[in-house]
């Protein structure tokens, strides 16, 4: 072989009898899975810490601080002072800040102190739960659709597009069939090399959103009547 030519692997076996493009498919695999829960894991923690930033404000409000700067408040007060501690964190704006304390509110820790449960059990990212604490206001409702958004893989602006439709009052079996079926062809898309958001997928297929439903539900309806 000369120098410069590339390596070929095929056929060849790795040390524990596996053929080589098997065990790097798997390798490729592992390193694929353990970014995600990397991933995952990081955006876990910087929702804990949004949400004791919010508790922080709560708190200081309760106790009388006004923000020590004058007119400001305590929310551009923590917003400025942590802007200066940490330049690099380009969310510490006072609209997040406040949306922290509205976090904080809106999940409350437990009788104990413990913190309470992340939405989405913290494989959100910030603007779905921004998107969760800006159009909806009971815990149930939003616990409904950060559980929905995790398994169907909802973008923040399918999340928001389902809220404001009144996902959450159909028939849950219509519900469920829908973002499959839309998950489904959204992945098949990106498999061939193209990018879609699930709120794309029907208007791909020259469907409303309507027309989609009424021939799930038909389907359902024969399937009963066939039962």
């Amino acid at each position: 072989m000369n120098a410069g030519e590339p390596t070929s692997h095929a056929g060849q076996a790795s040390e524990g009898g596996q053929p080589y493009p098997d065990a790097l498919a798997g390798l490729a695999a592992e390193v694929r899975a353990a970014q995600l829960r990397a991933r995952v894991a990081a955006n876990a923690e910087m929702l804990r810490l949004y949400w004791t930033i919010g508790r922080t404000v709560l708190a200081q409000q309760v106790g009388g601080y006004d923000g020590g700067h004058g007119d400001a408040s305590i929310v551009e007060t923590v917003a400025a002072d942590l802007r200066a501690a940490f330049p690099g964190m380009r969310t510490l704006t006072q609209s997040n800040v406040e949306a922290m304390r509205r976090f904080a509110a809106a999940y409350p820790p437990h009788d104990d102190g413990t913190p309470a449960p992340l939405p989405g059990g913290g494989a959100l990212t910030w603007g779905h739960v921004r998107v969760l604490l800006e159009e909806l206001d009971d815990r149930p409702t939003r616990d409904w659709y950060a559980d929905r958004a995790v398994k169907h893989g909802w973008s923040q602006n399918v999340l928001a597009h389902h809220i404001r439709s009144g996902l959450h009052a159909r028939p849950r079996v219509i519900v469920d069939d829908l973002a499959d079926t839309a998950l489904v062809i959204s992945r098949s898309a990106a498999d061939m090399g193209h990018r879609t958001d699930l709120d794309d997928v029907i208007t791909m297929f020259g469907y409303t959103r309507t027309d989609l439903e009424a021939e799930l539900a038909a389907e359902l309806g024969a399937d009963e009547t066939d039962g």
